[in-house]
Parts: C-alpha cells; structure tokens; sequence
C-alpha cells in the first residue's frame, strides 16, 4: 500500500472516529457520485472541488453508500449505485456542519425519497444549503425548496463544465461592505 494512500486512510479513521467531529465544521461538499454523475458530470465535479475545497473543509460522497473523504482522495472517486440524498445530508447534520454545498444530477432514492429530503431539512435551523443541479433530470423542485428553507442558493447547471464557476463563487471568502 502507498504511503499516500495509508495518510488518507489514517486521516479518513480520525475524522469518522471523532478527530474532529466534536467541533463545527463551516462547510462540507456534499457530492453525488451515483452512476448517472459518470463520465464529464463527475471529472467536473472533483475538478471544482480539487480546485475550491479547503483542506478543512468535509467532502460526503453518496451513491448507494455515504461516505466522508479528505480533500486529497477527491481525484480518485468513482461512481457507484443510487443516490442516498437524505443520509449524506443527515450524515453532515451528524457532523455539525454549518453550510453545505449539494451537488447532484438526480433525485433522491436510497434512505429516503424527495418528500423524505424536504421533511428532514425542514426541521433544521443554522444549517445552510447551497444546492448545484445538474442538467435537466434532477429533481430541481426539491432543490430549490431545500435551498429556500435554509437560505440556501440554488444554481442549475446544463453544462459540466459550468460547476467550476458555480463552486469557486459558493467557496470564496465573503467580503464586508463598510
């Protein structure tokens, strides 16, 4: 086993074991890597987040299963099964995160469905989630309703190639206006 490989896995187990689970963490990527992200959906995605993420920052993967990664696995994701929307929100909620970016082509269907997505984000309060739909065959309802309950933005995108732009803007420092 690689020496990176072995630094990610350690720094993966002291994250999910509670290395730094007591404290609120600022922002996690919540990103879908079910099988309709292959291909440009997902290489674009792990661009802007390899791009923009802070090391800081939690990245939940979820296709049939949830996952939490460094920032430094990113590159080596791969899609997988359906979309367990509703634990991977639950999961960053678990973690204490203040402000998610969701980025998703689909529609809920592991762990819950969208109705299921919506009551649950319907009771938090000081989360907010910034939603990124891609293409035409997500569930942007949903999206906008879930980025609306929390303050949230919500941005569709046709084209891949538009998450950079979208991503850098939702990760870049806010300035103050005096």
């Amino acid at each position: 086993m690689s020496m990176e490989l072995e630094k990610a896995r350690a720094e993966l187990a002291r994250v999910l074991n509670g290395g730094q689970d007591n404290n609120v963490h600022d922002r996690a990527f919540l990103l879908d890597v079910s099988t309709s992200m292959s291909g440009m959906k997902l290489e674009e995605a792990k661009r802007a987040l390899l791009k923009n993420a802070k090391d800081e920052d939690l990245v939940i993967t979820f296709g049939t299963d949830v996952h939490t990664v460094p920032k430094s696995m990113v590159s080596g994701l791969f899609v997988q099964g359906d979309t367990a929307m509703l634990p991977a929100i639950q999961q960053a909620v678990d973690m204490k995160v203040s402000h998610m970016i969701l980025i998703t082509d689909g529609w809920a269907n592991i762990g819950g469905n969208s109705f299921d997505v919506i009551d649950f984000v319907a009771t938090l309060t000081g989360v907010k989630i910034d939603t990124i739909g891609i293409g035409n065959d997500c569930d942007h309802v949903m999206l906008r309703q879930i980025s609306t309950m929390t303050k949230g933005g919500n941005y569709k995108v046709d084209d891949p190639m538009q998450l950079n732009g979208v991503v850098g803007m939702l990760s870049a420092p806010k300035s103050i206006n005096l």
